[in-house]
């Protein structure tokens, strides 16, 4: 049982590669779904990569991994040029290890694969990215852990619907 909600999978690595990893055991996903997980990330030097894999072993997901001794998420992809990392998506100084985070993998391709990562308790501590040139076929969640520990809590996919994003500004009002 993990310290922060209920029972939550974990995946530790202590070893400096990849061979650490959770991922679904079959292709469940294809254009139009999304996946939605809560992962945390431990240890100091942890590097994590969640996302999606493909039956031909491509990759669209987020990479974590310390920039001058501090995390940061980045774009992780490889549409079969090989594994390549695009842009942050949370900097270094908004990035936390030990904290949950929440992450969405659309698959739209009409309109690029998207993928949008936010804090579990902070919303604003968030990043979001897209990316197309990804042929049809089917995919599967998957996250492995190089050097830390990894926990996966809540997880599911099927198709999203309907999406509703809500942001409310500080406004001080005095009562006179």
């Amino acid at each position: 049982k993990n310290q922060d909600f209920d029972y939550a999978l974990k995946a530790e690595n202590t070893q400096s590669n990849w061979d650490v990893s959770i991922e679904r055991s079959a292709d469940s996903l294809n254009d139009g779904d999304t996946a939605v997980a809560q992962f945390r990330l431990s240890g100091a030097a942890a590097q994590a990569e969640v996302g999606l894999r493909s039956a031909s072993g491509k990759f669209f997901g987020v990479l974590i991994q310390p920039n001058n001794g501090k995390p940061e998420a980045r774009l992780r992809y490889d549409a079969g040029a090989g594994l390549q990392t695009g842009a942050v998506l949370i900097d270094r100084d908004h990035f936390q290890l030990d904290r949950w985070y929440v992450i969405k993998l659309s698959l739209d391709q009409d309109d690029g694969f998207k993928v949008r990562l936010w804090r579990l308790d902070d919303p604003t501590s968030s990043g979001e990215g897209s990316l197309g040139g990804f042929a049809a076929e089917t995919w599967r969640f998957r996250q492995r852990v190089n050097q830390g520990v990894l926990w996966l809590d809540d997880y599911f996919e099927g198709v999203l619907y309907r999406e509703t994003e809500t942001r409310y500004a500080a406004i001080t009002q005095y009562d006179t």
